[in-house]
């Protein structure tokens, strides 16, 4: 500072070695014209010691990834990314079409790819996968179209089960008939439950009304669980391909479980346990984990319980079962989450259920556990400890 630029005096010419110290003794303006780097006089940080800015461009793709893989930066940009796909679908445009989404899915494969960058020699800037435009994009946005339709019509679907309930009570109201009727029917097997016969013989075909002992479910639920298992199945293979896709999902997840969405987070949920969240990508994904346990704690304890996240539901044993019991060694915050997870849903569980969940926990992290023992140092005492057997005060 205060001085000549330093960049055009390095890249002059050398007149030989007297012109190099004399150049490094000038305190007005020479700045090491001709001589090494260890003799110029410019700041540490200077352009005049870059040898070759070749080599340094070599760098920058590779600085640029982990720039974006920061997690406040990469938290960002996969918040925005959903955002957008929200205005996208909101305003009934084609998300292959939108440039914005586009770029930001560009620096999410920048990000994600950041440790390639720095291990290759020539590293090249990677391109987002085909299919999230072609089948993520839309997929996740026929979603985002029904829960905004649910939002809209104020329809309140976060509790099943007592929408189950409720079909079982139906059930058993149409199969009161006559005397006789739901006996005739059970000793009917060859109809499979969909014909009974009256008190006078009549043989009655009832489609929607089950028979005693059997769980057929009316046509509308098994209508949505079939699309709810093909959704299931096309995230999975989705997000296991890709982790941009993966990413980008759970991002979504814990979103909707946020504003209390349970059905739209529910087969993202359930494809993250069934093979699109693979062991080798837990340790990435342990910010998800903490969050996840978290958003179930919080939808478990308090006034504002919601049902169809309660211990026995399929988001519970989505997100138990699934994620969470085997995600207990990625590290102690994930444990400890998933501990605190089973504490607050522990009054809705039965002993038999509770006993078996912490011991499926303490079966999961055995090793790790022995492994963090041998670690361990061994606790060494200023003074030694009490004995004790020792009675009264001192002890």
């Amino acid at each position: 500072f205060g001085k000549k630029p330093v960049v055009a005096v390095a890249a002059a010419p050398s007149a030989g070695p007297s012109a190099g110290m004399e150049g490094g003794n000038n305190l007005d303006g020479g700045g090491g014209g001709g001589g090494s780097d260890s003799d110029s006089d410019g700041p540490a940080g200077s352009i005049s010691r870059v040898a070759d800015l070749s080599s340094a461009s070599e760098c920058l793709i590779g600085d640029l990834g982990m720039v974006l893989r920061d997690p406040p930066v990469l938290h960002l940009i996969l918040h925005e990314t959903v955002r957008t796909l929200e205005a996208v679908v909101e305003s009934e445009r084609v998300p292959k079409e939108e440039p914005r989404l586009h770029q930001l899915t560009g620096f999410l494969a920048v990000a994600l790819g950041a440790r390639k960058l720095l291990r290759d020699h020539s590293p090249v800037l990677p391109e987002a996968p085909i299919q999230t435009m072609t089948e993520f994009y839309p997929l996740l946005g026929e979603m985002m179209l029904e829960s905004m339709l649910r939002d809209s019509d104020d329809e309140d679907d976060d509790e099943p089960e007592e929408q189950e309930a409720e079909e079982e009570e139906e059930g058993e109201v149409g199969q009161i008939g006559g005397k006789g009727t739901a006996a005739a029917a059970a000793t009917d097997d060859s109809e499979e439950g969909e014909v009974r016969v009256g008190e006078d013989g009549e043989v009655l075909e009832v489609s929607e009304v089950a028979p005693k002992g059997s769980c057929k479910k009316p046509n509308s639920n098994q209508a949505m669980d079939d699309g709810e298992g093909q959704l299931v199945m096309a995230f999975t293979r989705l997000m296991a391909s890709c982790d941009v896709i993966r990413k980008v999902a759970l991002t979504y997840a814990l979103r909707r479980l946020q504003a209390g969405d349970v059905r739209s987070a529910r087969p993202i949920i359930a494809a993250a346990g069934a093979g699109g969240l693979p062991d080798n990508a837990l340790i990435d994904e342990s910010s998800f984990l903490v969050t996840l346990a978290r958003r179930l704690a919080a939808m478990n304890s308090g006034r504002d319980q919601v049902a169809a996240a309660a211990p026995g539901s399929r988001l519970w044993r989505a997100a138990m079962d699934g994620v969470l019991l085997r995600a207990c060694t990625v590290g102690m915050e994930v444990h400890e989450e998933v501990l605190r997870l089973i504490m607050a849903a522990a009054g809705a569980m039965k002993d038999k259920a509770l006993a078996g969940l912490v011991e499926a926990t303490l079966h999961v992290t055995r090793k790790s556990r022995k492994h963090h023992k041998r670690r361990a140092k061994q606790i060494v005492y200023e003074y030694e400890p009490v004995q004790v057997s020792q009675r009264g005060v001192i002890a």
